[in-house]
């Protein structure tokens, strides 16, 4: 898509729902309370509603090798964040790394973040 294609639509967006902006489009006005409030802060915690069947644990992580890395990115209304940690073969924590990126990193770079740093 274009770049001016793509830019007023976000700016668009930006003015109604960020700053709470009135703005025109085709003649037509939209107002901010037109549209649904988002919600700040740690609102749906994952670590307080992880449904069944969605994250399978292990008892013995030894099985998967010497040295297991873990590695996450992570998108909430707080920002972007990335984080790695490795455990050694007794599964206990040799090194653990956290960081937030800027808000316009996608879920995505935070995942590679979190490879790149762990694989460095």
């Amino acid at each position: 898509m274009p770049l001016n294609l793509k830019i007023k639509p976000e700016s668009e967006y930006v003015h109604i729902v960020r700053l709470r902006q009135n703005i025109v489009v085709g003649g037509r006005t939209f107002q901010p309370c037109d549209y649904e409030d988002t919600v700040h802060g740690w609102y749906n915690n994952t670590a307080e509603c992880i449904k069944e069947g969605r994250i399978i644990s292990e008892d013995r992580l030894e099985d998967k090798g010497l040295i297991n890395i873990f590695t996450d990115g992570s998108i909430s209304e707080l920002g972007v964040v990335t984080a790695f940690c490795i455990l050694d073969e007794e599964q206990e924590l040799q090194h653990f790394w956290q960081a937030r990126l800027h808000e316009v990193n996608s879920v995505y770079q935070a995942e590679m973040t979190a490879i790149y740093e762990a694989v460095k």
